[in-house]
């Protein structure tokens, strides 16, 4: 059921993956950057000192502490997964291929990075 709406709306609208040099996803990388070291502060210092952070009474400052990583992980996971990659100086443009590469390469970092925002929250 899946495959023939994906392929209905890859085909009609002639979706690509990202290029791996796109500007834009230098930008994105810099972004995810900040959110990491974010996290690397925050994370500690909650688990520490028991930061309460709650949303009534800091609304924002919770949204920034615990939900924008969040959001900002799973916009990266889709980013990631329509990224085209270099293999053998080859441009894989395959999004099954691409899929596949992540689930080998790349899933145990957003793993890592995932698995102490759900210990924190």
């Amino acid at each position: 059921m899946y495959k023939p709406f994906q392929r209905r709306i890859l085909n009609r609208y002639k979706i690509k993956p990202f290029q791996p040099d796109f500007y834009l996803l230098r930008v994105w990388d810099m972004f995810v950057l900040y959110t990491y070291i974010q996290e690397v502060c925050f994370i500690p210092m909650n688990l520490s000192f028991d930061l309460n952070v709650t949303r009534s009474h800091y609304p924002l400052g919770y949204w920034i502490l615990n939900g924008y990583p969040i959001y900002c992980y799973i916009i990266d996971f889709f980013i990631k997964i329509n990224t085209s990659y270099y293999q053998k100086s080859c441009l894989i443009e395959n999004r099954m291929m691409i899929f596949k590469h992540y689930l080998s390469k790349e899933i145990v970092l957003d793993i890592i990075t995932i698995v102490p925002i759900l210990i924190s929250s």
